[in-house]
């Protein structure tokens, strides 16, 4: 039987059997939860906050020898640990990433969770919590709690359902990487890909090199509006993680099902590492990170000396993140300094490499090898691409579908992230009320409907897909809320069942859940538009004004270096 949505559950379940007679259960109450003990952190991550909002207590316990909680006594909640889960495979597919499914029964005044892993029973308490009333998602919520009597199957079709977090452009801190993590758990999301450098912030301590977060990861102001604009803010920005931060965040999203894909761009969009060790660039020159929202023109030297600092890098970043994948970056790197320099001209001379390009699939190759002595895949950016790349390093598409197939096509695994239908620093409607974003102009828009609507290709090297907020213009967590909400609802039912409802249908369950965001004080875009405190131009930008040239992989030097002026020299 088909899944009834009446429930507003974000995202809707594979399957729903008939509603089981009798009253459901009343959360509100409290009571005895028991679970395997191993499970204990997965399931708190998700009872925790529901005490909150709920004014209730729960008690964990181990269940007993047997099968039941013990004579004449019965839990509230009773998470069940089975080899598997009756009837998941015929409801959902054997495509369907099983381990993280669960069974949810309600009835009776009682709970029953079936699963074969911790993160399935996690999912299924996230369903569980968003059967009882919007008010449970306050701190400190108060008022009836009852979940409604339900018979449920469910089970994610794609293996990465992930989000993308740009944190170099601007940084808002640990706190509020808790409280995104809390998001994406709550719509099922299971990866979160941070963005940790690039030309504008380094944010990731690093011992070997200190002067990556001492110089890198600050810069002395910030522009205001868009790339073509001139007006500085005079405010200095910046900040890091330290590793205790990351050791931190790695085990917190690990509790909700979540793994950290760390990002290190390179051997582009590097000028904060470049203007903490000058040795590493092309020119040597003292430079400064970067205050505009163009890329800058520095390339790493690919030295053999630069080449194992960087690898010196990633050997500290696969002690912090313990996930598969390392994100190597690898976008829109210039060839314009690698082309001037002789001394670059003379390394591909020494290397026998017939160009720039060859040069940087060169260095990818390198960061594979490495990647893979220490027993992890090599993720990038689709401009990684090259015949003779890997196989097992993986693709994340992110220019066009184009880049999928031809990724594929080379039996690489791949990730899709299509800029068009997933980027979420894209405008989200053509309202005149719609504050702008960094992509100010006719094709850079990705409403709701498309986000819910995008089917991406179906393979089974199709490891799932991702959004992904650039946060140029997202300076605070408000605005960076108000881009990711509602889009990454959307993109949640899409990746997680392949929204079997039509668009329309999908928005009533949508309005629904929005009072759940509301409740936790999430600043989403309004299904009727930004309200008073999210409109107008929050950057100070016309909407008319003339475009600039737009950087991409495919620019030509010319137009880079009138769109980019030249990084400020500093006097430190």
């Amino acid at each position: 039987m088909p899944a009834d949505h009446s429930t507003g559950l974000v995202p809707a379940p594979r399957w729903s059997g008939a509603a089981p007679q009798g009253p459901g259960a009343d959360l509100g109450a409290g009571g005895d939860v028991l679970a395997p003990r191993s499970w204990w952190p997965a399931l708190l991550a998700v009872l925790r906050p529901l005490e909150a909002g709920t004014g209730a207590v729960f008690t964990l316990r181990e269940p007993p020898a047997g099968t039941g909680p013990g004579a004449g006594e019965r839990a509230l909640l009773t998470v069940r640990r089975v080899d598997e889960v009756p009837g998941l495979l015929q409801v959902c597919g054997s495509s369907s990433q099983l381990a993280e499914g669960y069974a949810l029964r309600v009835e009776r005044g009682a709970v029953e969770v079936l699963a074969t892993t911790a993160t399935g029973a996690g999912h299924a308490l996230q369903t569980l919590r968003q059967l009882l009333p919007p008010h449970v998602f306050r701190r400190a919520g108060r008022g009836p709690a009852l979940a409604p009597p339900v018979d449920l199957l469910d089970a994610p079709r794609h293996a990465w359902r992930g989000l993308m977090l740009d944190v170099s452009r601007h940084f808002h801190g640990v706190a509020w990487t808790y409280d995104l993590i809390d998001q994406l758990a709550l719509h099922k999301l299971n990866v979160l890909h941070l963005h940790l450098t690039d030309d504008q912030g380094w944010r990731l301590q690093v011992d070997a090199f200190p002067r990556l977060t001492e110089v890198g990861a600050w810069r002395r102001e910030t522009l205001v509006g868009y790339r073509f604009s001139d007006s500085f803010d005079g405010r200095p920005h910046g900040g890091f993680l330290t590793k205790d931060d990351v050791r931190d965040i790695v085990r917190y999203a690990g509790d909700r099902g979540i793994t950290v894909v760390p990002e290190i761009d390179v051997p582009g969009h590097v000028l904060a590492a470049v203007a903490a060790y000058p040795e590493w660039g092309v020119t040597g020159v003292q430079t400064e990170v970067l205050t505009r929202w163009a890329r800058s023109h520095d390339v790493l030297n690919l030295e053999d000396a630069t080449v194992e600092a960087v690898k010196t890098i990633l050997d500290e970043v696969v002690e912090l993140f313990p996930g598969r994948y390392v994100h190597i970056g690898g976008d829109e790197c210039p060839r314009t300094q690698w082309r001037d320099s002789p001394r670059v001209q003379e390394l591909l001379r020494e290397r026998g490499l017939p160009d720039e390009d060859a040069l940087q699939h060169w260095f990818t190759r390198q960061l594979r090898d490495h990647l893979a002595s220490r027993g992890r895949v090599l993720l990038g950016w689709d401009e990684v691409l090259a015949a003779d790349l890997p196989q097992d390093a993986a693709v994340m598409a992110w220019r066009s579908e184009d880049e999928t197939q031809a990724a594929l096509a080379q039996g690489h695994d791949v990730v899709v992230a299509t800029q068009g239908k997933l980027y979420l620093d894209y405008k989200q409607s053509r309202d005149p009320r719609e504050p702008l974003g960094p992509r100010i102009f006719g094709p850079y828009l990705t409403e709701l409907r498309d986000t819910y609507e995008y089917a991406w290709p179906e393979h089974d090297r199709v490891l799932g897909a991702q959004v992904c907020l650039w946060t140029e213009f997202a300076d605070s967590r408000e605005k960076a809320e108000y881009l990711l909400f509602p889009r990454t609802c959307a993109f949640a039912e899409r990746v997680w069942n392949g929204a079997p409802d039509t668009f329309e249908e999908f928005l009533p369950r949508l309005e629904h859940h929005l009072e759940r965001l509301s409740a936790a004080h999430v600043g989403f875009r309004g299904l009727d538009g930004p309200h008073q405190g999210q409109s107008d131009t929050w950057w100070g930008l016309e909407a008319e004004a003339a475009p600039h040239v737009l950087l991409s992989s495919d620019d030509q030097p010319d137009d880079q270096q009138d769109t980019v002026p030249e990084p400020r020299v500093s006097s430190l």
